[in-house]
């Protein structure tokens, strides 16, 4: 029972990390260069400001303006 504990206690957090670094390259994402191409304007927006509203503390609506000023 002991290590049975010990192994969850030690892969809990590998997992939880796995699954959050996961999350933040999916919003991240269209900004790869490889994506932004593939993007219309609309979609490029509609990331943008998803990428706006999960970090509204540290984003400001400005965000989307400047996504749709990088030049392709």
């Amino acid at each position: 029972m002991f290590y049975k504990l010990v192994d969850v206690a030690l892969n809990q957090p590998v997992l939880r990390f796995e699954g959050q670094r996961q999350v933040v390259a999916e919003l991240f994402r269209f900004l790869l260069p490889n994506t932004m191409l593939k993007l219309s304007d609309a979609e490029l927006e509609t990331e943008a400001s998803n990428l706006q509203m999960e970090y509204s503390i540290d984003l400001y609506e400005d965000v989307v303006s400047e996504v749709r000023s990088i030049p392709p």
